[in-house]
């Protein structure tokens, strides 16, 4: 799958409302949230099971992978 480090104006509430819709459209997806301490970045990952990062990186598009703005996608194991 792929770790996602979202930008400063992505809240939480996006964040949840988001992961409610992915799990009614895509229940193939774990879908997991980090918050990390002293105002440390937010990090959305994005996994499961076999093909799922060719899938993802087709429903994202590119600009998510050459062009992310705020969010950095970084590829995981």
């Amino acid at each position: 799958g792929f770790e996602f480090e979202l930008g400063s104006d992505v809240t939480l509430q996006n964040v949840g409302e988001w992961a409610e819709m992915e799990r009614r459209c895509c229940p193939f997806f774990d879908i997991g949230l980090h918050l990390a301490r002293d105002k440390g970045p937010t990090l959305l990952r994005l996994s499961g099971g076999p093909g799922i990062k060719q899938f993802i990186r087709v429903e994202f598009g590119p600009e998510w992978f050459e062009n992310p703005g705020e969010t950095v996608a970084r590829e995981e194991p």
